[in-house]
């Protein structure tokens, strides 16, 4: 019997065949945005920004203005919402074996371990490497099953409240899910999270309300954009302080809870050697740090052009109430001089009484 390589196919996901695959096993797919509270954030803010520039070619004066300002403010409440709701804060990703058991069979895979830590969850993921979906397969006999293993390891991790932390691990490890998840979630939930979630929890805590304080500073600084331009700057400077409190207080807790953040895998690597998942502050953090910084710079800026007096920040959607107020201005000012005017002005019927009367005179004088 030749030796050949077994795949399968579109269709045969559900059968039960001698290359079926086990339930243990868990296929899906790595979406593009993971969250869906992100993915509504995203949207909306994007249906805004649409509904924003859609009209704005019809526009001809304070344009750029306008835009700029607009869409400055946007992208600050965006993400300001994004910081709050994904979790990357801390994140360490490594890559390492996992055993994955196929019925009878188990084989050591290749994958990448990622964790990434937020404000009030982590999330751990499990997945098949790159460079071992892209291998070529082995040619062995038919009789044995030879397709590749490929797997994507979701589990969340709420730390909010203390005493959930040993049910999940529980629940994690009924599942069955692979050891190297099992070990990070064991050195989480160890003595009921006191050791590392604590100072999660703490940093998370101050950090999420901050962020909170930061966001709806924002909603009056785009009322202040819309109505009153004038004190658009004062308050982007607020919205720019929470921002920065926040990220310092979240780098403040995590830097004095004096732990490495680090955790080894025996034996984790092909050849035998241990690997050690190092965690560092994400891409919220420094995204929080830079949103905070141009908030209270361009702010600044602002302010001090506004005070003295090379510049006043104007838009679009004020022009017309602008010259509505400025054509009754005129009006009233025209008006008023008109009536001035009147005042030393003779009355015209006294043009036509003056002669009349000096011509009478002038007659009577006569006879």
């Amino acid at each position: 019997m030749g030796a050949s390589i077994t795949r399968i196919g579109w269709f045969d996901a559900s059968r039960v065949t001698e290359s079926a695959i086990s339930s243990s096993d868990h296929f899906t797919s790595n979406p593009f945005i993971s969250d869906y509270t992100i993915s509504a954030i995203v949207a909306c803010f994007g249906i805004i920004f649409i509904a924003f520039v859609i009209p704005l070619p019809g526009v001809r004066r304070q344009r750029c203005s306008s835009f700029l300002s607009f869409v400055f403010t946007l992208i600050i409440g965006a993400l300001t919402l994004i910081c709050i709701y994904h979790p990357g804060w801390h994140q360490a990703e490594v890559s390492t074996l996992a055993q994955v058991r196929r019925n009878l069979d188990s084989q050591n895979v290749a994958a990448d371990l990622s964790v990434q830590i937020g404000l009030e969850r982590a999330s751990i993921t499990l997945a098949t490497s790159r460079t071992y979906r892209q291998s070529p397969l082995p040619v062995v006999h038919s009789a044995k099953r030879n397709f590749p293993f490929a797997f994507n390891y979701r589990c969340t991790l709420h730390f909010t409240k203390r005493k959930s932390l040993q049910k999940q691990y529980r629940n994690a490890v009924s599942k069955g899910l692979p050891t190297p998840v099992l070990t990070v979630l064991d050195f989480f939930s160890l003595n009921d999270g006191d050791i590392w979630i604590r100072h999660y929890r703490q940093a998370g805590y101050v950090a999420h309300y901050l962020l909170w304080l930061a966001f709806i500073c924002w909603l009056i600084q785009l009322v202040m954009l819309v109505r009153m331009p004038k004190y658009f700057g004062r308050m982007m400077v607020v919205v720019g302080t929470f921002l920065s409190l926040a990220d310092a207080a979240f780098f403040i807790l995590i830097a004095s809870a004096e732990l490495p953040f680090k955790i080894t895998f025996p034996a984790a690597s092909d050849e035998g050697d241990a690997v050690m998942l190092e965690f560092r502050f994400g891409w919220c953090f420094y995204i929080t740090c830079i949103a905070g910084l141009c908030s209270v710079t361009v702010g600044l800026v602002l302010v001090v052009l506004d005070v003295s007096s090379l510049y006043e920040l104007d838009v679009f959607w004020l022009v017309s109430e602008d010259r509505s107020n400025d054509i009754r201005h005129t009006e009233r000012v025209r008006a008023a001089e008109d009536d001035a005017e009147l005042e030393f002005l003779p009355h015209p019927m006294m043009s036509t009484i003056i002669p009349l009367q000096r011509t009478l005179t002038q007659e009577t004088i006569v006879f």
